[in-house]
């Protein structure tokens, strides 16, 4: 199941949209969730990371789109976004915002169809790359890719990721669980590694992006051969 929203004041565009999606699905085999919202400001109002994709319209009052799109990536930076427009110089501040797509105004179902394949198989790819936790009462997606490593200190638990540090509350071994299918290893009762991003392993460290982590004598040998099997089967997540 897709869980879809389309952000649109205009009744007609929703009603037209949505049944392109259902003509879609049943082209496809696809199950589509959707959430219509008459404006922006329903829509972020207590917002929760549910969605897979979401049908953004430009020209909106209130709250215009570009606007919404950019509150929207302060919580959410995985959702697919398509702007729907009937104006065409919005490109550049759209991709600013990580939109994949614009689809015009009147929407064609050729041009919608084309979309919708890239971003089906897109939210398809990446299905079971994605995890969630909860951060300040929030509930965040994030990439597996994007997870450096993890850090607990007390009952405080750090997601060290590439753009970003993300705190939360939860138990190492039950992160470690939730990481487990994407080969994430722990050299310490305090560090789990994703070995992507492994540099150098050293007697007593490990060098992991720019950090350095120590190794501790009780999980070295168990980390040394989860690594030696990591790259006996390709080295990849």
């Amino acid at each position: 199941m897709i869980n879809i929203a389309i952000v649109e004041d205009e009744e007609a565009a929703s009603d037209l949209i949505t049944g392109y999606l259902k003509d879609f699905g049943k082209k496809e085999g696809e199950e589509f969730n959707i959430s219509v919202f008459r404006n922006a400001i329903v829509f972020l109002e207590n917002y929760k990371p549910v969605y897979d994709l979401v049908f953004m319209d430009i020209m909106m009052p209130g709250m215009d789109g570009m606007s919404a799109a950019k509150k929207l990536r302060d919580i959410d930076k995985l959702v697919l976004l398509f702007f729907i427009t009937n104006m065409g110089d919005y490109a550049v501040k759209g991709y600013d915002v990580g939109a994949i797509a614009f689809i015009k105004k009147p929407v064609t179902y050729y041009d919608f169809e084309l979309k919708m394949k890239r971003a089906v198989f897109t939210i398809r790819s990446r299905d079971d790359r994605v995890i969630t936790i909860s951060s300040s009462g929030n509930r965040i997606r994030l990439m597996v890719r994007d997870i450096v490593y993890v850090e607990v200190l007390g009952h405080v638990c750090t997601f060290h990721t590439v753009e970003e540090d993300i705190e939360c509350r939860n138990a190492l071994r039950d992160v470690a669980k939730l990481l487990e299918p994407y080969d994430f290893m722990m050299c310490s009762s305090s560090f789990l590694i994703n070995p992507n991003y492994i540099k150098r392993i050293n007697v007593h460290t490990v060098t992991v992006g720019t950090t350095e982590l120590e190794i501790s004598r009780l999980k070295k040998k168990a980390f040394l051969l989860h690594f030696n099997e990591w790259l006996a089967k390709g080295g990849n997540i």
